[in-house]
């Protein structure tokens, strides 16, 4: 689509609900990259740790039949919430979350209404987390 468009339109653009994408792995769980061999990642989070500052993992919306759902969190990302006390989930596990196409934009990004779904979604997971305890 960005390739029609030259740019990326973030207003009332939607994709059509039959869209589907090349990349679409619908039988096969996302891919994350290893975070254990960026230093940096755990350094930011040591930091977090030190100062007490807490951290909340998020993952953005995905298409339906964009990619599987995994049965439990990646293990890398099941690796940093088991080491830092300070970063947190909700209900300790990561999972996709699946949106309309209609939410979309273009195959990666969330048009407005998109995200002004996922703004209220992560503000409801925030204070389940950090003040409905």
């Amino acid at each position: 689509m960005r390739a029609n468009r030259g740019f990326y339109n973030f207003d009332d653009t939607q994709l059509p609900e039959d869209f589907t994408a090349p990349g679409d792995t619908p039988n096969q769980v996302r891919q994350y990259d290893d975070f254990s061999k960026d230093p940096y990642v755990y350094k930011l989070l040591e930091l977090t740790e030190k100062l007490d500052i807490q951290v909340m993992l998020v993952i953005p919306p995905a298409r339906r039949n964009h990619f599987r759902q995994y049965r439990e969190t990646p293990e890398q990302l099941q690796r940093i919430l088991d080491r830092f006390s300070n970063v947190h989930a909700r209900n300790n596990e990561l999972r996709l979350l699946y949106y309309e196409n209609r939410y979309f934009c273009d195959p990666d990004h969330l048009n407005v209404d998109g995200a002004q779904k996922y703004t209220r979604q992560l503000a409801k997971r925030f204070r389940q987390l950090f003040y409905d305890q």
